[in-house]
């Protein structure tokens, strides 16, 4: 059995795609002494991957699966140990699944996973496929612990080293990029500032009309934040988000890539005093682009399909509004990251 007294778990508010390969890797590490009992992982006399540092830690890598309705993220770990141990891939995911769920189990959410909910971990399932594949599905209740992230107040805040790495040059008041100075990338840099335009625009009409209140609506919309209702419903009794129809639900996988990617990018998503941790930033400002780009097309199909202001909103539930306006703040928060701190261009609140 898994002693929990044997290790101290301090990793921070992350994306995604970090905290389940580190769950996939805190599991292989700290079970590594009792594999030696099972046959397909013998390990006592040989590493699981060794690389040129020495370190005993496979590389991992995951990828986030295109389903029209759940969050499920997918490795290929297995394979890449069964060739080295020359066994079964499926056979392998099979008893790596079930050491990443007892290891999961067997910690608390306060050690794991600061300040998010015990639920987070509670509701991310570890599925093997018959190819081999491990999978993670984060059911809803797991997903909304990113979602209240996103829209805490000061919870997207730009690392300096991913800005150096864009290549900005200051002139005044005003920053320019190799991205922002090239005729070829401005449609699409205006269609970006228009989505964030736009949900600025819906939050505003949304606080006028007391579907909710915006705490301090006349200040810079980074800041803002909502004053009721407190918390957003984001879910059904039943444990199923509110925001649930096919388009809000890519935008909600969007939005989570975007934070996976920008970590990778070396980009900090920072909640206070719980910072992602930096990595190497990329000097390509074309993938921030193409993230901004991404995001901003997800929020227009949803602005296309669902009307939530006028005589069509009033239809719907309250919860249901105030989820759907949850993810707008959501959104606005991650294009203003994207477009000011990452690309070095404006963020405008309306055009």
């Amino acid at each position: 059995m898994y002693s929990q007294a044997n290790t101290t778990l301090t990793i921070r508010l992350c994306a995604p795609k970090q905290l389940l390969k580190f769950l996939l890797r805190e599991s292989i590490d700290q079970y590594r002494e009792s594999l030696e009992k099972i046959t397909l992982l013998n390990l006592q006399d040989k590493p699981l991957i060794v690389q040129q540092n020495g370190s005993r830690n496979p590389v991992i890598s995951l990828r986030q699966v295109r389903h029209p309705t759940q969050l499920i993220y997918s490795s290929a770990i297995a394979h890449k140990l069964a060739a080295q141990r020359h066994v079964s891939a499926t056979d392998l995911a099979v008893e790596i699944a079930e050491l990443v769920t007892a290891f999961t189990l067997s910690q608390s959410a306060d050690c794991v996973y600061p300040r998010l909910p015990k639920v987070v971990l509670q509701n991310t399932r570890v599925l093997t496929t018959s190819s081999g594949f491990i999978q993670f599905e984060l059911k809803d209740p797991a997903i909304v612990g990113w979602l209240d992230f996103l829209i805490q107040p000061c919870s997207v805040a730009a690392s300096a080293p991913c800005r150096d790495a864009i290549n900005r040059v200051s002139t005044g008041n005003r920053v320019s990029t190799s991205i922002s100075s090239t005729p070829e990338f401005h449609p699409k840099i205006f269609a970006i500032q228009h989505a964030h335009a736009r949900c600025c625009s819906l939050l505003r009409l949304a606080h006028r009309a007391h579907l909710i209140t915006l705490d301090q609506p006349d200040t810079d919309p980074r800041n803002w934040q909502l004053a009721t209702p407190t918390s957003v419903p984001w879910l059904t009794p039943d444990l199923q988000l509110q925001t649930n129809h096919s388009t809000e639900r890519q935008l909600i996988n969007q939005l989570l890539m975007t934070l996976d990617e920008l970590d990778e990018l070396g980009e900090q998503v920072s909640l206070q005093t719980l910072p992602i941790p930096n990595q190497e930033p990329s000097s390509n400002p074309e993938q921030a682009l193409r993230l901004a780009t991404n995001l901003s097309q997800a929020f227009q199909a949803v602005h296309r399909d669902i009307q939530m202001m006028g005589s069509h909103g009033c239809a719907e539930p309250g919860d249901r509004r105030h989820a759907h306006l949850g993810l707008i703040l959501a959104t606005q928060r991650l294009l203003h990251l994207l477009l000011q701190n990452c690309l070095g261009i404006d963020a405008p609140s309306e055009l």
